[in-house]
């Protein structure tokens, strides 16, 4: 992995680069300010996903979440007709 940096490093300074980034990212036409906000945003908003993954899993009723269940579905049925946004059943009836 070291020799691949040094390999990336010394390709964008031959080619006249500020850094690796911006070398990788010129032949996608794609401003490093672009990728760097991407990355931000991310990390800003990852506080989100992890509630939701929490909540998944309570739901799931799971001690550890593995990958594989993020896809698992968390309710039991269908509780709404998709088109008509009707009740499909009276879950919510006591």
């Amino acid at each position: 992995m070291n020799g691949e940096m040094k390999n990336q490093l010394f390709s964008a300074q031959v080619n006249k680069y500020k850094n690796c980034l911006e070398a990788r990212l010129f032949r996608e036409n794609i401003d490093p300010a672009v990728y760097t906000q991407l990355i931000e945003s991310i990390h800003k908003n990852l506080e989100p996903l992890w509630r939701f993954l929490k909540l998944k899993q309570t739901l799931l009723g799971l001690k550890m979440m593995k990958y594989d269940d993020i896809y698992a579905s968390a309710v039991n049925r269908l509780t709404k007709n998709i088109l008509t946004k009707k009740p499909a059943i009276s879950f919510w009836k006591p």
